[in-house]
C-alpha cells in the first residue's frame, strides 16, 4: 500500500511538473516579447528642425519625438553659457518654440537635445555682414 501511494505521489508530481513547465515557459516567452516590443518602441529616434523666419532674426525650434522619450533641451550662447534649458517629457510627441535673436550678441549659438543616449546639436551663426557702399564716379 505504501509503495502504491509513493508511486502515485511520484506520478502526480511528474504530471504537475509536466503541466507547469509549458505554462511557465509560455509566460516567460510572452514577457520576453513584451520587453522586446517596448524596447523597439523606445528605439524610434527623435529629430529637431531649425527654421529662420524670413526678414526677421527669429528661429523656430521644432522637436519631433515619436519614440516618446524624455528629452533635455538647451540653448548655449557664444561663450558656452546656458541661455535656455528645459525638459520635454514622454507625453510630448511634438513641440515648437521660437527664439528671437534681434538683440543678441554676435557669435555661434548651439541647440543641444538629448535623451540620455543620443545627443543632437544644431548651430546658429549670428554675424554682421559689412555693406559695401556704392562708389559713384563721373568722368
Amino acid at each position: 500500500m505504501k509503495q502504491a501511494l509513493k508511486t502515485a505521489a511520484i506520478a502526480a508530481a511528474a504530471i504537475l511538473t509536466a503541466f507547469a513547465q509549458p505554462t511557465f515557459a509560455a509566460a516567460s516567452h510572452s514577457r520576453k516579447n513584451t520587453i522586446l516590443k517596448t524596447s523597439a518602441a523606445n528605439e524610434i529616434p527623435f529629430s529637431i528642425e531649425l527654421t529662420k523666419q524670413p526678414n526677421r532674426q527669429v528661429v523656430h525650434l521644432v522637436i519631433i519625438n515619436p519614440g516618446k522619450k524624455n528629452l533635455t533641451v538647451s540653448l548655449n550662447g557664444p561663450d558656452g553659457e546656458s541661455i535656455d534649458n528645459f525638459f520635454a517629457g514622454k507625453k510630448i510627441d511634438r513641440m515648437e518654440k521660437a527664439y528671437n535673436f534681434s538683440n543678441a550678441d554676435l557669435g555661434v549659438y548651439t541647440f543641444v537635445v538629448s535623451d540620455g543616449k543620443e545627443k543632437v546639436k544644431k548651430k546658429i551663426k549670428l554675424e554682421s555682414i559689412p555693406v559695401q557702399p556704392v562708389k559713384l564716379t563721373v568722368e
